[in-house]
């Protein structure tokens, strides 16, 4: 048996934020030496990349609402060949938010951190935000904790004064703490969607961890348990060879992917490129598919409009009869335009005969959409799970592309009809758009259709011109 070093972290309270505790600790970790994997406990995308900017590892995702125990160690292991301590961070409040399968079909409301700490066998800290007590009464106390870190006190000695206070009442150790620290807070909500903290701040950060926090002490705890997986219990090697080639957007424009996916994927003999929307003139030699992860085009949106020749590229590409997958900012790209909050527009590739329009960021929230059609992804009635990410609704275009759209199914349909909808996911042609975040390490009938496509080749002359999904 292993003892894998590895720690489960959560909030208790709803809506705290754990960012200055989760990256205190990464950072005082990293000055020690100690490198660090962040696995998250909800297969969706968080607002700040913090674990990438300081660890240099790209963040995971284990998720029991999509994935199985033995999924979820699979991942687990895998993200840990390079890493000597794992944090795994969520929530161990309960989630308030409604169901929101759109076919009723399944009530799940996301990956829970409590089943990962039964599956991975976790020692377990809860974050307390002290600023959200009232009255001197403490949160209810989660089961099954082996500490606490409070986040917030006023100064050394109210966080001594509330550590005397838990450890009375909840009779388990507090293992330390970052203060209000009102400066490093304000850093860190400047911070841009998909940033992370720069050397400095981290480096702040870790300072104000380690001001009130043994790191020793957690380092130890993390070490208590035994891991009692000692392999993988799946394919861990490369597999057949495969002829797929894969390119992938990799820029500033697009930058967020399921690490596991992409091992997957290269695993079952696929070769994946990197080449980027924003600089470069063309795609791969000999792409098969193109893959376009969430991103932001909003904020590089004239650059993007401006590389006219990757957008010949692109379509080209579709023309040829060659597939697409786009994601939540990756489908505003395909898209005719984006349009913006104050009402200015700029334009896309095209792909997708649909407006993208950006609202505000609010936190993913977990969605099963059931296939209105076949597509190379799978076929009708196929369910696809995964995390709505509701920045970027889906409106019509302002004149459909050689007549009406057509939802596949249903028939021919007026444009109105596509506005609202707001799909899920769209395709036209072999292009799909997706505004859900689809962790294929997940969902393994979608991580296949990659090598063998459900639906055959679309005619690109095809009057569907577009399919809801």
């Amino acid at each position: 048996m292993s003892r894998l070093p590895r720690l489960g972290i959560g909030v208790v309270e709803p809506l705290a934020d754990p960012t200055p505790i989760l990256w205190g600790l990464l950072a005082a970790l990293d000055r020690r030496g100690i490198a660090a994997q962040s696995f998250h406990s909800r297969a969706c995308f968080e607002p700040h990349d913090g674990a990438t900017a300081i660890t240099g590892f790209a963040p995971r995702h284990l998720d029991s609402w999509l994935m199985s125990d033995n999924l979820c160690r699979q991942a687990f292991l895998r993200g840990m060949r390079r890493a000597e301590i794992a944090i795994v961070d969520g929530s161990f409040a309960a989630d308030d938010s409604p169901p929101c399968d759109a076919d009723g079909a399944d009530q799940a409301r996301g990956g829970k951190l409590d089943d990962l700490c039964e599956w991975l066998n976790l020692p377990r800290l809860a974050i307390v935000d002290v600023r959200r007590l009232s009255d001197c009464r403490l949160p209810p106390k989660p089961a099954g904790l082996d500490g606490v870190l409070l986040d917030g006190a006023a100064d050394p000695r109210d966080f001594y004064r509330l550590q005397t206070q838990f450890e009375s009442l909840w009779q388990i150790p507090v293992f330390g703490g970052v203060e209000d620290a009102p400066g490093l807070r304000r850093a860190i909500a400047r911070l841009e969607f998909g940033e992370g903290p720069s050397p400095e701040l981290a480096d702040e950060l870790a300072t104000a961890f380690e001001r009130l926090t043994d790191l020793e002490r957690i380092v130890r705890l993390a070490a208590r348990y035994e891991f009692p997986f000692r392999a993988l219990d799946g394919p861990g090697e490369r597999m057949e060879p495969s002829k797929l080639r894969i390119a992938m957007a990799c820029d500033d424009a697009f930058r967020c992917y399921f690490p596991d996916a992409l091992e997957l994927l290269e695993m079952r003999g696929a070769t994946i490129c990197d080449f980027s929307p924003l600089k470069d003139e063309r795609l791969p030699p000999e792409s098969d598919i193109v893959y376009f992860g969430c991103g932001r085009p909003d904020k590089f949106a004239d650059a993007l409009a401006a590389n006219t020749l990757m957008i010949s590229a692109l379509r080209g590409h579709l023309c040829n009869g060659q597939r697409i997958y786009a994601e939540c900012g990756g489908l505003a790209y395909l898209s005719r335009q984006i349009e913006f909050p104050d009402g200015s527009h700029a334009p896309m590739v095209g792909a997708l005969p649909v407006t993208a329009r950006l609202g505000p960021a609010e936190p993913p929230r977990s969605h099963v959409a059931r296939l209105g059609a076949d597509c190379w992804l799978g076929r009708r009635g196929d369910l696809l799970r995964g995390y709505l990410n509701s920045r970027w609704t889906i409106a019509s275009a302002e004149r459909p592309m050689n007549g009406e759209l057509c939802f596949a199914g249903s028939g021919p349909a007026s444009a109105d009809a596509l506005a609202r909808r707001n799909p899920p996911l769209i395709a036209r042609h072999q292009a799909i758009g997706s505004r859900l975040h689809l962790n294929f390490a997940a969902q393994p009938a979608a991580l296949e259709a990659f090598f063998h496509p459900h639906a055959a080749m679309m005619d690109v002359d095809s009057p569907a011109l577009a399919r809801v999904l």
